[in-house]
C-alpha cells in the first residue's frame, strides 16, 4: 500500500508467524497461523515531507489454509508443496500529536486470501544420528527448512489500507 510504504518503506519489514495443524498421510496439511508485525517510523505529510512525529503500526494476521505436499518417498530430501487460504489482518496505528497535542490511534481489520508455493528440505538427511536423538527425546519425526513464495491480497475490495504483497519466507517445520 502506498500509504504504508511512504511512512515505513518497502524493505526490512519482517513479520513473525507461527503455523500449526495436522498433516494427513504426509500429503495434505490443514494449517492455522498467527503472526505479529511492529513497525516504527516518522509521519509523512500529504506533500511527502517527513515530520518529527513518531508513528507505529502493529499487525496481527491470522490465517487458515490447506496445503498439498508431494511427499511420496520415504525420507524424501525435498518435498514440494502448494497451498491456498483465507486471511484476516487486525491492525492498529498509533502516532504522536493528533493536532490537539494528544496522540492518535486508529485500528481495524481487513480480510483477504493467499497462495503459497515452495519446498520443505529435510534436515534429517544431513545428520541422521542427531535426527534419531531428536525423535527419541521430543517425538519429532522429521524436521525441515522451509522456503515459501507467498502471494497475498488483503483488503483489496475495501477502502483504506491494503496489506497485499508478494513475499519470500524461510522457516523451520517440525513433524510430530
Amino acid at each position: 500500500d502506498e500509504a504504508i510504504t511512504s511512512v515505513f518503506g518497502d524493505e526490512g519489514n519482517n513479520m513473525t508467524m507461527i503455523q500449526f495443524g495436522p498433516t494427513i498421510y504426509d500429503l495434505v496439511e490443514i494449517k492455522g497461523s498467527i503472526g505479529y508485525f511492529h513497525g516504527e517510523a516518522t509521519r509523512v505529510s500529504a506533500s511527502g515531507a517527513s515530520s518529527s512525529q513518531e508513528d507505529a503500526l502493529n499487525l496481527y494476521p491470522v490465517a487458515l489454509d490447506i496445503t498439498g505436499r508431494l511427499d511420496v518417498l520415504p525420507e524424501q530430501p525435498v518435498v514440494p508443496f502448494a497451498g491456498a487460504g483465507v486471511d484476516y489482518f487486525f491492525w492498529r496505528e498509533v502516532w504522536e500529536g493528533s493536532g490537539g497535542g494528544g496522540d492518535g490511534t486508529i485500528k481495524g481489520g481487513k480480510p483477504g486470501w493467499h497462495q503459497t508455493y515452495g519446498a520443505h528440505i529435510l534436515l534429517d538427511t544431513f545428520d541422521q544420528p542427531r535426527a534419531s536423538r531428536l525423535q527419541a527425546v521430543t517425538g519429532i519425526t522429521d524436521s525441515y527448512i522451509t522456503v515459501e513464495y507467498r502471494t497475498q491480497k488483503i483488503g483489496e475490495e475495501l477502502s483504506g489500507l491494503k496489506f497485499s504483497a508478494e513475499t519470500l519466507t524461510f522457516g523451520l517445520k517440525f513433524d510430530h
